[in-house]
Formats: C-alpha cells, sequence, structure tokens
C-alpha cells in the first residue's frame, strides 16, 4: 500500500495508471473501493490529470465499475478543466 501510495510523489504516474487499470477490476469490500478511489484514482488525476482524462473518461464510460469508482473521488488538487469532466462523466457520487 505504502509503495502505491508514493507512486504519484516520485512522478511515476503510468506506474500508478497500471496498478488502477490492473487492481479495478478485481473484487474489493466497499471500504477498499473508498480507499482506492480515494487514493491511486484521485491521486492520479490531482497531479496528474491532463495527461490522462481521456483514458479515465474513456474506461468511465464502457465500464460502469470504474464509473462507479470515480463516485468516491474528490476534487482534491485536479484543475478545473479535469474535475469538471470527472463531473460530467461518474454516473454517481458516494
Amino acid at each position: 500500500i505504502d509503495r502505491v501510495s508514493d507512486l504519484h510523489l516520485e512522478g511515476n504516474h503510468a506506474g500508478l495508471w497500471r496498478f488502477i487499470l490492473a487492481a479495478y477490476p478485481k473484487e474489493m469490500p466497499v471500504r477498499v473501493q473508498a480507499v482506492f478511489s480515494a487514493g491511486p484514482i484521485e491521486d492520479l488525476l490531482a497531479h496528474f490529470g491532463p495527461e490522462y482524462i481521456d483514458r479515465v473518461e474513456a474506461l468511465a464510460r464502457r465500464d460502469p465499475k470504474f464509473n462507479d469508482l470515480l463516485g468516491g473521488v474528490w476534487r482534491n488538487a485536479m484543475t478545473d478543466d479535469v474535475w469538471d469532466r470527472v463531473i460530467g462523466v461518474r454516473n454517481n457520487v458516494w
């Protein structure tokens, strides 16, 4: 967990994105989903959002499970554009 949390601090956005893609399809308890949304996904969008928002939107449109995870993402340090696009693509907020 610590290693994943540090990926954004090290500037390893590609590693963070690969982790998200590998981990999100797995079954997770609700509490883990909350940590996953507010952790890796939110970190990616807050720190590297302009580089990844197109991919995040595309995945959220085609995969309801990923879209649901966006419901647990808060604005954090996202740019206005990235945040507006997150709001626009996600179906629910929880």
